[in-house]
């Protein structure tokens, strides 16, 4: 029962977090795609440590399914390195929606010059 509440908390931690960055990434003025960079960059931050250890610590090939999960079992511990892998992650997925949205908000504003010079151009 500890354990499940330990769980259950850990869940609800990690929801608020997640709404709370969400509305923060919003305020910012970053739309859906430019959100998911950010969120795609931390995930991938977090599982780095995992895979880059399970093939590149071993060869890829494996002969049977004990081999290969005592591999998995030995890359799992790699996990320790998540927070830092998330930290990077997110920096890079932040860079990336930036790049974005300055690319996006170029365009719009540039639609908008356009539909103004047209107006003036048909009056």
């Amino acid at each position: 029962m500890k354990i499940y509440n330990t769980l259950r908390d850990f869940g609800r931690e990690f929801s608020n977090n997640l709404k709370y960055s969400n509305r923060r990434l919003k305020n910012s003025g970053f739309n859906l795609r430019e959100r998911l960079n950010v969120y795609s960059g931390m995930v991938g931050g977090v599982l780095a440590p995992v895979f880059l250890t399970r093939y590149g610590a071993f060869e890829v090939a494996s002969t049977s399914i004990k081999e290969e999960a005592f591999k998995w079992a030995f890359s799992l511990p790699t996990l320790i390195f998540s927070p830092f892998g998330l930290v990077a992650g997110a920096a890079l997925g932040t860079s990336s929606a930036m790049t974005n949205r300055l690319v996006r908000e170029r365009k719009e504003r540039n639609q908008k010059l356009e539909n103004l010079v047209g107006n003036f151009k048909s009056e």
